[in-house]
């Protein structure tokens, strides 16, 4: 099994790139124990078999590689089973397929600002003591 750790506020589209490509896993949420400053917003498990009669890392490496290649603030780091790490930057499809073969786990990183969510619409009514407005001003 591989996990997959996602960080920043835009790493979650990683998620969808995944469904989209049918690629299983198992969702979770990080120990709450963790630094809230450097934990990630969801730890993806995937386990490693044959999905679809295709070769794991055959089927997972390239939706990882597009999603790398959308956004230059976009970053993968691999963790390797001896601990060391390799940045997935300048690697060929054929590097990254081997390197993801050989990791213990990822990270996942999209460098950014989450969406600015906008404030609800209020309705304006009309009332007898004239023009009222409701909700939060």
């Amino acid at each position: 099994m591989v996990t997959i750790s996602l960080s920043g506020p835009r790493a979650v589209s990683l998620i969808e790139d995944f469904d989209k490509a049918g690629v299983y896993y198992e969702k979770r949420r990080p120990n709450r124990a963790a630094n809230l400053m450097t934990a990630p917003q969801w730890i993806l498990d995937l386990a490693r078999f044959a999905q679809a009669h295709t070769a794991w890392d055959l089927l997972v490496a390239p939706v990882l590689i597009a999603w790398l290649k959308a956004k230059a603030q976009r970053k993968i780091t691999f963790i390797m089973n001896d601990a060391t790490t390799c940045s997935a930057e300048g690697l060929s499809a054929k590097e990254f397929e081997t390197i993801l073969r050989n990791a213990k786990s990822l990270l996942a990183v999209e460098a950014g600002t989450a969406a600015k969510l906008e404030p609800p619409q209020h309705a304006k009514t009309k009332s007898k003591a004239g023009r009222r407005r409701h909700g939060f001003s």
